[in-house]
């Protein structure tokens, strides 16, 4: 079912796609309908398919099992939150992406996983620049041993403030944050005072 949200969801991943060069031959709104995500899989004239949804454990996420009868999986669930639920696979070899369905996982799982694919796709490094800021954390940050964790925030002066994690359903926090800081797996979080890294969001692609 089509809601707002999945359309604010669209635009974002189709301004962050064209930012990086691309051309979007087509969007297909499935959800619900296996048939029609299939054909949006396996249809001619692109270089590489990103779904939005679909990738979760729910009774009607069946995206990855489309795709695995219409094609193979790379890999799915990742170590990283939001976005765990991100997977990767070729349809007739042509890659294709699924980022989860919840907004804010989607934007991560675009910004970090689909964005790196689009760069290797057009011959530059999967790496981009990312510019980087400095200052103080004003709050703990907790994060679960095992995965990479990425909190949005706002730099303020020297300081940066953590945005609620309880807006992180939505692309508010996203269109709020100035950047966001990566916890490694290896951590369990980041203590109020201490110095992080932010990686800036307006950035060069």
């Amino acid at each position: 079912m089509r809601d707002r949200e999945t359309d604010r969801v669209s635009n974002m991943l189709g301004a962050l796609l064209m930012q990086l060069g691309c051309r979007i031959s087509g969007v297909v709104h499935a959800a619900g309908r296996r048939d029609a995500f299939a054909g949006a899989l396996t249809v001619g004239g692109a270089d590489a398919v990103i779904g939005i949804g679909g990738t979760g454990q729910g009774w009607n996420d069946e995206a990855v099992d489309v795709l695995v009868a219409v094609g193979e999986i790379a890999f799915h669930g990742i170590g990283l939150h939001p976005g765990e639920t991100t997977a990767v696979g070729y349809v007739e070899g042509r890659p294709v992406v699924l980022l989860p369905g919840m907004p804010l996982a989607a934007f991560v799982g675009a910004d970090l996983i689909a964005a790196r694919l689009v760069r290797r796709l057009s011959g530059a490094s999967g790496e981009r620049f990312r510019a980087t800021w400095r200052g103080v954390l004003t709050r703990k940050v907790s994060s679960r041993l095992g995965r990479v964790e990425i909190c949005r925030v706002r730099c303020e002066g020297d300081l940066v403030e953590p945005i609620a994690v309880a807006d992180g359903s939505t692309l508010a926090t996203a269109v709020r944050a100035d950047g966001f800081i990566a916890i490694p797996a290896s951590s369990e979080g980041v203590g109020a005072g201490e110095e992080v890294s932010v990686i800036l969001y307006d950035c060069n692609p």
